[in-house]
């Protein structure tokens, strides 16, 4: 993943913890413009927390672990960057 790509995911983190239902809109829409990985964990973000207004890291993780489990390599590396202070 390239630098560009790490801060989009980033930024995917900080507003999926702020306003989960617009990034459901976006994936609904398939404008979500991040890598394949980002947006597979988002979609189980938004299935495991559909109706919270926002969420935390825990739930980022929680979603990670349960479909991803110890996927590794860009999946834990989105994990990562979406749970990023």
């Amino acid at each position: 993943m390239n630098r560009s790509e790490e801060k989009q995911v980033f930024l995917l983190g900080r507003i999926l913890r702020r306003d989960l239902g617009r990034v459901e809109r976006l994936v609904e829409l398939g404008k979500l413009k991040v890598p394949h990985e980002a947006v597979e964990l988002s979609k189980v973000v938004i299935r495991l927390n559909r109706g919270a207004a926002t969420i935390d890291n825990q739930a980022i993780e929680d979603a990670y672990t349960s479909d991803f489990g110890n996927a590794g390599g860009k999946y834990l590396q989105v994990k990562e960057l979406l749970v990023a202070p």
